[in-house]
């Protein structure tokens, strides 16, 4: 037995340069994908390739009951990676596009949805699992030790990861395997998890949707905008302030359609009020709605604004307006 022992740990020491390698390129292309994707602003934790310990790697190919006829080969997780996920409505999607990437040969090895449907009355630690390996005909790698350059990726979740920081080592192969207070301590606080995550998918849906309404309007807004103001970037955009004014249309809705043809019956007034001011305000395509509300109902304006009265005092006096009046 120590014979074999030598033979499997020699064998992967003579392939840890270029499993190390492959999986600083998986780390590189895992955020590259992802990015391409539209999915690069959910990456909470980046990847970072960690090689298996030779203890680890010696205990799975002989004393985990699989029976590897060639562990260097069979033994898939090698080397390793994770990429962390705010929600789980987002693996899915990334999941789909590692699997379908032209940088490697990829396959699932573990199914996030297949395990759940597979085990509904269980909650437990999940996450999705992908093994890829450098294509057949990929150069920087000896074509022989190709299909041997196996690196596991994990797709997790922040409340996912969590929890197998807790459990994992301590729990599922360490020394509280079998502790019942424990483990079921840990089935509840899954259960929860889960229950968090769909809170979470859900109120992202909402402002999902919401955005989109706002995205929109403030789109429309910016190109009556660009009419008085040409030079106008819209990555100038101040989102935080003119957040805060499209508060005031939850209470008070007005339509594009209704600024549409109010600037355009006060075109030249609205006009060389923007042109005349450099404050912030008067930088940003927000300030034709404040100017509706003012024509429309000053003390709506002045009892729902969020900033200093001084501020007011500046908009209104830019305009030719007094706050003191209806």
């Amino acid at each position: 037995m120590r014979d074999l022992e030598l033979k499997i740990l020699k064998e992967f020491d003579d392939l840890q340069d270029y499993l190390l390698l492959w999986g600083d390129i998986v780390d590189k292309k895992i955020v590259e994908i992802l990015n391409a994707n539209s999915l690069g602003n959910e990456i909470k934790i980046f990847p970072i390739s960690r090689l298996k310990e030779k203890k680890s790697f010696l205990s799975k190919a002989l004393w985990r009951n699989k029976n590897y006829i060639n562990p260097i080969l069979e033994v898939e997780d090698k080397i390793g990676t994770r990429v962390v996920l705010l929600k789980s409505d987002d693996i899915k999607p990334a999941s789909d596009f590692l699997l379908n990437s032209k940088n490697w040969k990829a396959k699932i090895t573990k199914d996030l949805r297949a395990s759940i449907e597979g085990k509904p009355k269980e909650f437990d630690y999940q996450s999705m699992h992908l093994v890829v390996c450098p294509n057949p005909n990929d150069k920087r790698f000896k074509k022989k030790i190709i299909p041997l350059l196996t690196c596991e990726i994990q797709i997790r979740t922040l409340l996912q990861h969590a929890f197998a920081e807790v459990s994992h080592d301590s729990t599922y192969k360490g020394l509280y395997t079998n502790d019942v207070e424990i483990i079921r301590n840990l089935a509840k606080s899954m259960a929860l998890m889960e229950a968090t995550d769909d809170y979470f998918c859900a109120i992202f849906k909402m402002m999902t949707d919401g955005r989109k309404k706002y995205k929109n309007y403030i789109n429309e807004l910016t190109t009556i905008f660009l009419k008085y103001k040409p030079k106008y970037k819209k990555e100038n955009l101040d989102v935080e302030l003119t957040g805060i004014i499209f508060e005031l249309l939850k209470e008070r809705d007005v339509s594009i359609t209704d600024i549409q043809e109010f600037t355009k019956k006060n075109e030249a007034e609205i006009g060389e009020a923007i042109k005349r001011n450099n404050t912030s305000l008067f930088q940003q395509p927000v300030i034709l709605l404040i100017r509706y509300y003012m024509s429309k109902s000053k003390s709506f304006l002045r009892e729902k604004w969020a900033f200093s009265d001084e501020s007011l005092n500046e908009v209104f006096n830019g305009f030719g307006f007094s706050t003191s009046s209806e």
